[in-house]
């Protein structure tokens, strides 16, 4: 029987924990807690500004490659649009098959965790719901601040087969979940369930 738990912040936080023996417990660290900040477009835009910055470069790159060779001719500048195309053309080749692959090695470790879960107890903490998919059981763990962010509380929720749905849903689609994201994970469950 395996489980899967959802880390959404699984660190447990030091000033819960009861201190190691022989530690005193003034001399602990206390960590500072910080409220997370929810996700609005300004903290993507934020979070997606150095990905935009690389693509301005890249493009800059190219324009300057078309600019220097541009005194050497037409046959020149032809050239490096068309080796810039080339080598545009592979990045992509190469980031469609690395994403492909992330999925297909998320897939063949869920099937592992569920065949290691017919001899012996198997914990999961992720991300991937190729994996979450799989679980037998499905912990949500969900952390708070409270006290005016001076304390942070950890709560850990076990899912009904709805619940499950619906967070392996919102691992495949993000802050809002679609109908299509729904259907995906109902599907991505029902393989699961096929072959297992």
């Amino acid at each position: 029987m395996s489980t899967v738990l959802d880390e959404r912040d699984i660190a447990l936080e030091i000033a819960e924990a009861a201190p190691a023996p022989g530690v005193i417990a003034e001399f602990m660290p206390q960590p500072e807690h910080v409220p997370a900040e929810p996700m609005t477009q300004r903290r993507v835009l934020g979070l997606a500004t150095p990905i935009i910055g690389e693509n301005l470069l890249q493009t800059a790159v190219g324009a300057v490659d078309t600019f220097m060779v541009a005194r050497l001719g037409a046959a020149a500048v032809a050239g490096v649009g068309t080796g810039f195309e080339i080598v545009f053309f592979i990045i992509s080749i190469l980031s469609a098959i690395d994403i492909g692959a992330t999925v297909l090695v998320s897939q063949a470790i869920g099937a592992r965790l569920e065949r290691l879960a017919g001899s012996v107890q198997v914990l999961a903490i992720t991300h991937a719901p190729q994996v979450a998919a799989r679980a037998s059981h499905h912990f949500l763990i969900g952390k708070d601040a409270v006290d005016g962010g001076k304390r942070v509380v950890t709560e850990v929720t076990r899912l009904d087969d709805t619940g499950r749905g619906e967070e392996v849903a919102r691992m495949l689609a993000g802050a809002s979940v679609t109908d299509e994201a729904r259907a995906a994970a109902r599907r991505l469950m029902q393989d699961a369930d096929a072959d297992g």
